[in-house]
């Protein structure tokens, strides 16, 4: 509130003197119980003094705290005008731009003449005292020094000292710096060097946080903007920076804000750590950020006022698990936090700039998006579930966003900025490796013999043998819902308890070497020093199924699969050019987000947009034969015509198209232009009309279908010989076919467009090989007797789902290397030859050791 503003509310208001009286009577807001409540004064007091006497004061003007200012000068003058041990008796004076310095410096019109005088000590007083401690200048009783403030480059202010003789002629100049003042130093732009150092950010975050990757870089250049930001001095603040962490529980989000912290603290300092899973109520914010008044009126720092005054503004503070927080009101206390450049709502009345504060929330989001993952196939294809549920999500702007407001108000997501929001992946088998790595290691250093306790120098006969006890335990660990602390806690409970038991009950003795080796999944324990060796179980991780069950699909349905996706495909290709592009088909499980609903397939046909459609009724025409592709592709190649593959999806979605295309495009010349009101949903205006309208509408529903279905078959069976056949065959091989192999068959001469599909010579010759080679295939049906219409459908060469994602995770893992400090025995190995998997022994298994 500025000076004008203050003094027209105090003309409205000074003159009432019913309102000064609520005003001495009430309290100061609080609710009763809280902590900094204060009482008014009693009305039975209150009733004993005149209204003459109680007054509201005036405002004051920039003008009277000069004055005020000036006051507090004279009184620094006459005590330095007395001698001292420090003081031999100086002459004060000083000019009149000193003053209005002092009155204007964090000037804030409510404050009135409170911090004048705290002020003209941190300007003059306190500068003065350390000038004549430094013993510049040899002065004497009565030397004249005239004072006058100087703003310096850096942005900060000095005393300008100036020693005068008799005749006031200058004769010494110093320049004594204003500590009050380093707060509005400049900092240097951001050196090459600092800059190479936020370059290698990347790998610093990659080296210590697994899984993190497709995040780090963004996040990287983020920082860099931030610290380029640094040199904004309090005079131009800007709101806090923000960097936002979000994702599933377990998977890197507190050790990333820990990496993130390190770099912008260069390693000097802690970060503040602020737990919402304990901050629950205004009170516990209060306590922890803003401060709390107590009983007398007196303020208490908070965690978050003390360390921002203790490093000067310049922190991190970390709000961790912050979507743990249910009270919307808790959440919009902290709008101030990410959109104000100045906080003025301390407990202790301080105003503080923001510029130099860097904010990392994290919060455990989006779990719900992985929900509709079926828990009992392998999981393999559930990990490549979720990865993809994940990229799409974080290609999706809307997607994240819907997200983020199922646990914040949208206010708040606003001041972060969805570009400031990152979104950690899921675990890979590569992270997961990494993570068992790490924790393992943990355990080796846990169990070597230290002072008071026993221990064991742990080793492997090889690096090989090494990688394969990390791979077991994450194949036997890992529990996806839990993420990362399944591993924390199979290596915790399942490994290191069970065999610290072992080698305890068997007396190996401390400090000797003993040597772990998996074979035929059974862990071996071996010690140097007794000459023998144990077999230690090694269990699968608690809540985890004994045995997933792989999906049951025969190579038929696989084969049927790709058939489906190509008519999809091929029917985007021709039929949707200039609007659509075929980028990628498969037939390897996985997730695709289809509306507010991500939705398990069986194979996909993903298109890239290329440019907007028109609305035309063509065009909706032939996005319904799109959509109709994939049955009809089925149809041409089964026995009896079967369509069940992603039927039932594709022509709900094909219906709903051509109901708005009736009921909002008004294309149909029969139904006529009426429309849906805006303020109706199409299925409750459909479930409104009358018997013949109804009528009306689904006849003209169903001619849209018909005619998208039949646009489907033509290009289909134009384009079955040459294309259809040969496309589906490899994508059934393969299980999937990238863009450039897609483009290979559709940029082909070969394939026969839409304008030439009902002449084509190839039609003919399709329709021709119908009629005279498969004309007893007749009946039609809705479900599959098992057989191709003819064996040049077929192909027994069809992709193994499960071998592939299998393949696929032992890639991940290679790409791990074994840590240089484990301890290799290469004098020390485990001999024994085994026929098959070890049974446990009775007397050493991990359950009696732990009973």
């Amino acid at each position: 509130m500025t000076y004008e503003q203050s003094l027209e509310k105090w003309r409205r208001v000074h003159s009432n003197k019913s309102a000064l009286k609520a005003e001495i009577l009430s309290t100061n807001g609080s609710k009763v119980g809280e902590v900094g409540r204060k009482e008014g004064t009693s009305e039975e007091f209150l009733s004993r003094i005149p209204d003459r006497f109680l007054a509201l004061m005036r405002p004051l003007s920039p003008e009277d705290l000069r004055l005020i200012a000036e006051i507090e000068l004279k009184k620094i003058k006459a005590d330095f005008k007395k001698r001292t041990a420090l003081n031999p008796g100086i002459i004060l004076s000083w000019d009149e731009e000193i003053l209005k310095t002092i009155q204007e410096y964090d000037y804030i019109a409510e404050d009135n003449a409170r911090p004048v005088q705290g002020r003209v000590r941190s300007f003059v007083k306190e500068p003065l005292v350390a000038f004549l401690r430094a013993e510049k200048t040899k002065l004497h009783s009565g030397s004249q020094i005239r004072l006058s403030i100087k703003t310096n480059e850096d942005g900060t202010k000095s005393l300008k000292i100036e020693i005068l003789d008799p005749s006031s002629k200058v004769i010494g100049t110093y320049d004594q710096p204003i500590s009050y003042t380093l707060k509005d130093r400049i900092a240097d732009p951001i050196s090459d060097e600092e800059i190479d150092a936020f370059l290698n950010v990347e790998n610093q975050i990659n080296e210590s946080v697994f899984n993190v990757n497709d995040v780090t870089q963004r996040i990287a250049d983020r920082m860099l903007a931030i610290a380029n930001n640094r040199a904004l001095n309090d005079q131009q603040p800007k709101p806090a920076s923000t960097i936002v962490l979000m994702g599933l529980s377990s998977t890197g989000k507190t050790e990333l804000s820990k990496a993130v912290s390190k770099v912008f603290m260069k390693n000097e300092g802690e970060a503040l750590v602020v737990d919402f899973s304990q901050v629950q109520t205004l009170h516990d914010f209060k306590a922890r950020i803003l401060g709390l008044r107590a009983g007398d009126g007196t303020s208490l720092a908070s965690d978050f006022i003390k360390h921002y005054d203790r490093n000067g503004g310049d922190m991190v503070v970390v709000f961790d698990e912050l979507a743990n927080v249910k009270d919307m009101d808790l959440l919009k206390a902290l709008y101030d936090f990410f959109r104000e450049p100045v906080v003025r709502t301390f407990a202790d009345g301080v105003e503080r700039s923001m510029t130099k504060v860097k904010v990392i929330v994290t919060g455990n989001s989006g779990i719900e998006q992985y929900a509709n993952v079926p828990r009992n196939i392998p999981m393999e294809q559930q990990m490549a579930a979720w990865h993809s549920i994940h990229v799409q999500m974080v290609k999706d702007p809307e997607a994240r966003r819907a997200i983020l407001e199922r646990q914040f108000p949208e206010p708040l997501i606003n001041r972060w900025g969805l570009n400031n929001v990152f979104f950690v992946a899921p675990h890979t088998y590569k992270s997961l490796k990494q993570l068992a790595q790490l924790k393992f290691s943990k355990l080796v250093r846990e169990l070597k013999p230290s002072a008071g306790r026993r221990g064991w120098n742990l080793g492997f006969s090889s690096k090989e043998k090494y990688s394969e006890l990390m791979e077991a335990i994450v194949d036997r660990g890992f529990n996806l819902r839990e993420q990362g602390s399944s591993i924390d806690l199979y290596i915790r409970d399942d490994l290191r308890a069970p065999l610290e038991a072992l080698l305890l009950k068997n007396k190996v003795p401390s400090g000797t070497r003993v040597l772990l080796e998996i074979q035929n999944g059974t862990l071996f324990v071996a010690s140097e020093a007794l000459n023998q060796h144990w077999a230690m179980g090694l269990p699968r991780s608690r809540g985890k199924a004994d045995k997933e069950q792989a999906l049951q699909r025969s190579k038929t349905d696989q084969l049927l699969t790709a058939y489906h996706e190509i008519g999809h495909a091929l029917a985007s290709r021709i039929l949707l050019k200039g609007i659509r592009r075929p980028s990628l088909i498969s037939i390897i499980p996985g997730v695709a987000r289809i509306g507010e609903e991500w939705v398990v397939y069986a194979g996909v046909a993903m298109d890239r947009f290329t440019s907007n459609s028109k609305g035309t009724r063509e065009e909706v025409v032939r996005v319904i034969a799109q959509l109709a592709a994939g049955e009809t592709a089925q149809r041409l190649v089964t026995k009896g015509e079967v369509h069940d593959f992603g039927k039932g999806n594709d022509m709900k979605r094909a219906t709903a198209l051509a109901e708005k295309a009736i009921l909002i495009g008004g294309l149909s010349e029969k139904w006529g232009t009426e429309a849906v009101p805006s303020t109706t949903n199409i299925e409750g205006y459909i479930a409104r009309m009358s018997e013949k309208k109804k009528a009306l509408f689904e006849q003209e529903v169903r001619k849209l279908l018909a005619e998208g279905r039949a646009l489907a078959r033509d290009i289909l069976e134009a384009n079955m010989i040459s294309i259809v056949i040969p496309m589906a065959k490899e994508l059934a091989a393969k299980g999937v076919l990238k863009e450039a192999e897609i483009n290979r068959y559709f940029d082909s001469p070969d394939v026969v467009e839409a304008e030439e599909s009902h002449h084509s010579a190839k039609v003919f010759e399709w329709k021709n090989w119908v009629r005279h080679r498969l004309s007893f295939f007749t009946r039609r049906s809705e479900k599959r007797d098992g057989a191709f219409k003819d064996p040049m459908f077929a192909s027994s060469d069809v992709v193994d789902v499960q071998k592939k994602s299998e393949t696929e995770k032992k890639a991940q893992y290679d790409l791990v290397e074994a840590p240089d400090a484990v301890e290799i025995f290469e004098d020390f190995e485990l001999n024994i030859a085994l026929p098959g998997p070890v049974e446990e022994d009775p007397e050493i298994s991990c359950e009696e050791l732990l009973m």
